[in-house]
């Protein structure tokens, strides 16, 4: 299975609540890479990021749809499962210096007939020795086209980069 990566779409915004990504799943493709990165901005009060998908409409899916089963890995290790989250990919900040990166692996975001599920790693910088990183499978327990993807604090304002790769076979 040779083929390559190909950029779909990226966008990025300085202190926001949330920033969309939207339409950055075609039928093109069903495998895509997506990488966020994100900050805090000077004065905020954030305290989390979390990632929500969204619907043919545009919306995001904020009812208990998510299913996550993840490996954290810190000073105290552990594994974490839920079958009713409505979001996924939740990331800790600690201090006006944190910084969050999620890698998110994700299949048949566009198939109205296919679960939409991936793999995710996500690292935050906690404060030594609490470095975080998660290990996981992340994905809607509901079957439903999915175009694009939401990036969200909590508790304050982000900068946040995203990108989206759409996997090209050859």
């Amino acid at each position: 299975m040779a083929g390559k990566f190909i950029l779909i779409k990226e966008k990025s915004a300085s202190d926001v609540s949330s920033l969309d990504l939207t339409n950055c799943f075609k039928a093109e493709y069903n495998l895509y890479e997506v990488i966020t990165t994100v900050k805090i901005p000077s004065g905020s009060s954030v305290s989390n990021v979390r990632q929500r998908f969204l619907d043919s409409s545009g919306s995001a899916i904020t009812a208990s749809e998510y299913n996550a089963g993840t490996w954290r890995v810190d000073q105290y290790n552990a594994v974490e499962y839920a079958t009713n989250r409505d979001y996924m990919n939740t990331g800790v900040f600690n201090g006006a210096d944190s910084l969050v990166n999620i890698r998110h692996s994700i299949a048949n975001p566009y198939a109205s007939d296919r679960y939409t599920t991936g793999y995710s790693s996500r690292y935050m910088d906690l404060a030594s020795p609490r470095d975080r990183a998660f290990y996981g499978l992340e994905g809607l327990k509901n079957v439903q086209r999915v175009t694009g993807i939401q990036t969200y604090g909590t508790g304050g304002n982000i900068d946040v980069n995203i990108v989206c790769y759409g996997y090209e076979e050859s």
